[in-house]
């Protein structure tokens, strides 16, 4: 198998998280070391298959597919880290996929791992215009499919998600307290396939409640933002380029809201480079958080609860495997706004 330093390489992620892993590995005799030689999948003997066989298909433990864009340091990892929980807790094991946010990947994942055998199924859904098909196949089949942090309108499927409209309502009225009334917000093209529509109308209703006028000329949606993977020197400086053009053009505003954590970091470059300072000229909030303890209270953020997400999906995944109706329900749990350095009271 790769080293530590590979995997982290590979996956992006620190030293701690492959070696962790590879730990949980060796203890349930799936992974061998070999001290100055590596780390080796245990060979599967014939042992594994003594005994009584309706025993052992009673004691096997499920598989349960995980399919997710992306793993970062801002979102992702503790929804993993939640399911996987509650998985072993339920004497079942993970196979995650990453879809790295492209849609035939996303549809090739859920073939793979229905090829494996696997006994339900968690997707995190890529962002596209059109509706995955393999999506729609599994609930058409009634294969136990639970959708995590967004939900596919007309498609009748459990869901599990943050209440993004009232979280962005929330925080944009957090802002108005604040004393900002000229508020950006930064957004990439949001689809209905996504939670981006619904930050975006919690945006507009919070103006429109608190009688307060919005041009929404001065937004912007159209920030590239993929997946890291796909995110190029070239697209990073050519968003920052466009916001910060954006706030030459409109002095007026007062306040930034990204609706995604990176996005949140490249309006940062935008107001250094105008030499504009964080929160005295500009302040910032945004969507989740990074996990770096040094930089965790750079921005004033909503925090989504990706804990209790991971187990309510995994719950429900084995609540259909029980013959349990889930009357295909949507689950939308509320955001925490917490406070950061990057906000700051004005002056009216």
């Amino acid at each position: 198998m790769p080293s530590e330093k590979e995997l982290s390489e590979m996956w992006k992620v620190s030293r701690i998280t492959p070696k962790k892993s590879l730990e949980k590995l060796v203890s349930e005799g799936l992974v061998v070391r070999h001290a100055g030689r590596g780390s080796f999948v245990a060979e599967i003997t014939d042992d594994i298959f003594s005994g009584d066989i309706n025993s052992n298909k009673q004691n096997k433990p499920n598989l349960i597919g995980f399919v997710i864009p992306n793993l970062d340091s801002n979102y992702g990892t503790d929804l993993l880290n939640s399911i996987e929980e509650e998985a072993e807790n339920n004497n079942s094991h993970i196979v995650v996929k990453r879809s790295l946010g492209d849609p035939e990947k996303e549809k090739e994942a859920i073939k793979k791992l229905i090829e494996i055998g696997v006994t339900g199924i968690i997707i995190f859904p890529a962002q596209a215009e059109q509706y995955n098909e393999e999506i729609l196949k599994l609930v058409i089949n009634n294969f136990p499919i639970v959708l995590v942090d967004r939900y596919l309108k007309g498609v009748p499927a459990v869901s599990i998600s943050s209440d993004n409209f009232m979280a962005a309502k929330n925080a944009t009225e957090y802002l108005f307290r604040l004393g900002h009334d000229n508020i950006c917000l930064l957004s990439s093209p949001h689809y209905d396939t996504t939670a981006l529509e619904e930050r975006y109308e919690g945006f507009i209703e919070a103006h429109v409640k608190n009688n307060i006028t919005i041009d929404k000329s001065k937004l912007m949606s159209d920030i590239s933002f993929p997946l890291i993977d796909y995110y190029t020197k070239g697209d990073i400086e050519k968003d920052i380029r466009n916001i910060r053009k954006h706030l030459e053009e409109n002095p007026q505003l007062t306040a930034l809201f990204a609706t995604e954590y990176r996005i949140a970091l490249l309006a940062e470059n935008a107001v250094a480079q105008m030499g504009l300072k964080i929160p005295n000229d500009i302040s910032i909030l945004c969507f989740d958080y990074t996990r770096e303890t040094v930089e965790k209270d750079k921005f004033t953020y909503i925090k989504q609860d990706q804990e209790l997400m991971g187990k309510m999906a995994v719950q429900s995944v084995f609540d259909m495997l029980k013959g349990q109706d889930q009357k295909k329900e949507t689950v939308k749990l509320p955001g925490e706004i917490v406070e950061g350095k990057s906000t700051r009271r004005i002056n009216q």
